[in-house]
């Protein structure tokens, strides 16, 4: 029952979720003034035999001994007569089930962001001692934030992993989402579940993400993925049908295995594969009896190899503390020079020091990824990205000391940008807007800069045409965007577009149409009151640009006006 006060601090406004073990309530802190979600528990309820609040308390306890980004927080448990009551963080958004409800299948860029963000948070739960199983995964359970990150919510069947036991104390999940192991088939075979088991439901939620189908009866079997949508990668096939096999010894046996495999799911397709199996056989052939030789010591490699994957697979889970989580991924990469997963995750972490980067800490990164995409296959979307992920580094994050100006961050940046346009991959998510800031940065070296020998070239017509071209297109590519982190590219690109077209205003309103420029300001005005954060860091930058776009537009119109008298307009 809503409008009830609890705990005479927790004000309930209004349900926002229902299951059969309890009643999630939208509720306000009367204290604080701000939104909390609070789970409503009745007490001494049994469901199949298994006790409500002990189920539920439980996951309230695991919970709060969890620090992650795309996990709520719970910040009270109440005991009050009848009820239990868990207060946690509100999560805004809407359920990726709300999304394909809506919208359909989604797209395979997307689903493949949700899955690497949806894998590094297993990976998180995994790493815990002992590992913590969430065995629900499903699109109802994880939460599309408005800034495009997700959160995974209801933790009411998630387990902790217990050494020698056979299996689960009770088979709990979503039948269709569910692994084998999870639910007894009426021969008392179920098994206990493990990290194994979150990689099926993973897979399951790929799977109807793409395709907005699923199994719901007995045996559960899926048809092939491009059976249903022949235009998807042949590589994500395979990745999803590994994840859903009945054996959990055929699956992906960690995330750090699926991890890669999702960085790299171009390279899975079946030609790709062909193609290294000709090579290899090519290879043995003449080395035949060398090879069976080696058998004996195979054992001992695989074994090796099984505890590298493990001690790299604990190092790149995220934790709360930066620093450890910089010297963790550093150790990572020491152990996998060739996996790009750290150096992804190494640039992200970074970024979220308060710092920000510092000359230090970008020459660092730089170092390390530098070396790093040696080790990495030239081919693969993971190189794309880290070239991509870089460039984006210095012109977002680059707070340096001596020189955080915004012609020191468009040079810095062009390389990585460049790197990606040359290889020539237009099918790459990040092709486009790459291409664009390697245009942009020319103008910017060639026409306002200056070059190394100290001369600025003479623009036309064209010239500035191009660049007008180039600010539209940049705008078009990010006001599409979604993705975490979209906001603050946004403001450091719009930033660069103003300080471009306020330094060559004169040369702007005498060459391109006035109506042209005028809808730059307005896309970008546009665009920026819509960012919503509650970063207050944030919006104060945002705030600052917009103050900035008047002063630009207002320096502009007042060149326009004197072009407009010498009649060059």
């Amino acid at each position: 029952m809503a409008n009830r006060i609890i705990a005479g601090r927790y004000e309930l406004l209004k349900p926002v979720g229902r299951g059969g073990m309890s009643t999630v309530y939208l509720a306000s802190d009367l204290n604080l003034h701000k939104n909390w979600a609070v789970k409503e528990i009745r007490k001494k309820k049994t469901v199949g035999g298994i006790e409500v609040e002990n189920s539920l308390l439980a996951e309230a306890e695991m919970m709060k001994t969890l620090d992650h980004p795309s996990l709520p927080k719970i910040v009270d448990i109440i005991d009050e007569r009848d009820f239990f009551y868990i207060v946690m963080d509100y999560v805004e958004g809407e359920t990726l089930r709300d999304v394909i409800d809506r919208y359909g299948p989604q797209d395979q860029n997307q689903v493949i962001k949700w899955g690497k963000e949806l894998t590094l948070v297993l990976g998180y739960l995994h790493s815990q001692d002992p590992p913590i199983i969430y065995r629900d995964l499903k699109p109802g359970n994880i939460i599309l934030q408005p800034n495009g990150s997700l959160k995974i919510i209801d933790f009411g069947t998630a387990r902790e992993f217990k050494h020698g036991k056979s299996k689960d104390t009770a088979p709990l999940g979503t039948k269709g989402y569910a692994a084998p192991e999870q639910y007894d088939t009426g021969d008392g075979e179920s098994a206990q579940t493990d990290e194994r088991t979150d990689i099926y439901t993973l897979g399951m939620t790929m799977y109807e993400l793409l395709t907005c189908k699923l199994p719901n009866k007995a045996p559960y079997k899926l048809i092939p993925l491009r059976q249903v949508r022949p235009e998807l990668s042949i590589g994500l096939e395979r990745i999803i049908q590994r994840c859903t096999k009945s054996d959990p010894s055929e699956r992906f046996q960690n995330t750090t295995e699926l991890m890669t495999a999702l960085l790299n799911y171009k390279k899975l397709d079946y030609e790709y594969v062909s193609d290294q199996k000709k090579k290899l056989l090519k290879a043995i052939l003449p080395v035949g009896i060398g090879i069976l030789m080696l058998f004996a010591g195979a054992g001992s490699l695989v074994a090796n190899k099984v505890m590298v994957n493990n001690q790299y697979e604990n190092l790149i889970a995220e934790t709360s503390d930066h620093d450890a989580q910089i010297k963790n991924l550093k150790k990572a990469i020491e152990i996998k020079p060739d996996d790009p997963a750290a150096y992804q995750l190494l640039i992200k972490e970074y970024a979220k020091s308060n710092e920000g980067y510092t000359e230090r800490n970008m020459q660092e990164a730089m170092s390390i990824c530098s070396e790093g995409l040696k080790n990495i296959d030239p081919d693969s979307e993971a190189y794309l990205d880290i070239n991509y992920m870089l460039g984006e580094a210095h012109l977002v994050y680059f707070s340096g000391e001596t020189d955080k100006s915004l012609r020191n961050k468009i040079l810095n940046s062009e390389p990585y940008f460049k790197a990606v346009v040359n290889t020539k991959k237009t099918e790459y998510e990040n092709y486009n807007l790459c291409n664009a800031y390697v245009k942009l940065a020319s103008f910017y070296e060639n026409y306002v800069l200056g070059t190394s020998e100290g001369f600025v070239f003479d623009a036309g017509k064209e010239e500035y045409q191009s660049a007008v071209k180039d600010f539209d297109s940049i705008i078009t590519i990010l006001n599409g965007s979604s993705s975490s982190g979209s906001s603050q590219l946004k403001i450091a690109s719009y930033n660069i577009i103003l300080n471009i077209i306020d330094s060559e205003k004169t040369n702007f309103s005498a060459n391109v149409s006035y109506k042209s420029i005028k809808d730059i300001f307005a896309r970008i005005k546009e665009d920026t009151t819509q960012i919503t954060t509650s970063n207050e860091r944030l919006n104060e930058e945002k705030e600052e640009l917009l103050k900035y776009e008047q002063y630009v537009e207002a320096n502009y119109d007042k060149a326009a006006q004197e072009a407009k008298k010498r009649g060059e307009m």
